[in-house]
């Protein structure tokens, strides 16, 4: 299920750093716009489209997402790399653009540079565009590993040539120095009751943290409420310093909804699209 347009975001508890994240995921469909085109393309995206390839029929439904939930979000494939949420919401084509960038995307999907990567024929978005980098993400072919893949490219000396390709872990972008966690209904709890206006919960780091503990690094959680569904994001401060990662411990909490539940689903907003929370990550 999917927030409603129209959802409220709500910061309990708020910190300074809380009213940052809050602040940050208002903005961040400004901050994360996709840059203009690259000098030189034949036509601009969404125009001059051909075709695709005759033969290519790999092509995955996308994810059911409300548009509530990815208004003003930006998200990454886990680097430092943002885009909006927003530009993933149609079906795609970006395959079929006659522009460098989405040319040379098309001869990956074809050529020995993306055979046995599980790459999708057609659907893909090109969410970040620069004059040296771009990035494309279309829904998974295996979605039970991850709902999206990318492809990303260089652009040397006028030409544009494969950078990497795999799964993209969408993900919240978030300010310096935090990023979400990984939340979900903590089992033992039982589900918690319509009227319950906090729930028992399991939250994990994403980021390495040298296998410490995440307690008291738990900021208070942003949460965007509709009438079908309330998306919880949980964010965690990061660790000073350099980190390992040999993976991190669970953490007990309990999180404040300050309204009840009654028949919405709850909701990781850390992930996009937002997961439901009975639903343990892999």
């Amino acid at each position: 299920m999917a927030v409603q347009a129209g959802a409220r975001i709500v910061a309990r508890s708020a910190s300074p750093i809380t009213v940052a994240i809050a602040l940050l995921l208002a903005a961040c469909s400004q901050q994360a716009s996709p840059s203009p085109a690259v000098p030189g393309s034949p036509s601009p995206a969404g125009t001059g489209s051909t075709p695709s390839d005759a033969g290519q029929t790999e092509v995955p439904a996308p994810p059911s997402i409300d548009p509530a939930l990815a208004a003003g979000l930006s998200v990454t494939c886990g680097d430092d790399r943002a885009f909006p949420a927003e530009s993933v919401l149609d079906h795609g084509g970006s395959e079929n653009e006659l522009d460098p960038a989405s040319l040379a995307l098309r001869q990956i999907l074809t050529g020995p540079d993306g055979a046995g990567l599980n790459l999708p024929s057609a659907g893909w978005h090109r969410v970040i565009r620069t004059s040296t980098y771009a990035l494309f993400v279309a829904p998974a072919l295996l979605p039970a590993d991850s709902p999206w893949v990318m492809v990303s490219l260089m652009n040397s000396a006028r030409t544009w040539t494969y950078d990497s390709a795999g799964a993209c872990q969408m993900t919240v972008a978030l300010a310096k120095g935090i990023g979400p966690a990984g939340w979900w209904l903590d089992p033992a709890a039982g589900k918690p009751p319509a009227d319950a206006t906090s729930v028992a919960a399991i939250v994990l780091e994403r980021s390495c943290a040298s296998g410490a503990s995440p307690d008291g690094r738990v900021l208070p959680p942003v949460i965007r409420s509709g009438a079908s569904a309330i998306s919880v994001l949980v964010a965690i401060r990061h660790r000073p310093g350099d980190q390992d990662c040999p993976g991190n411990p669970t953490l007990a909490i309990r999180l404040d909804l300050g309204e009840a539940i009654g028949s919405r689903a709850l909701l990781d907003g850390g992930e996009f699209p937002p997961r439901e929370a009975s639903v343990v990550p892999n």
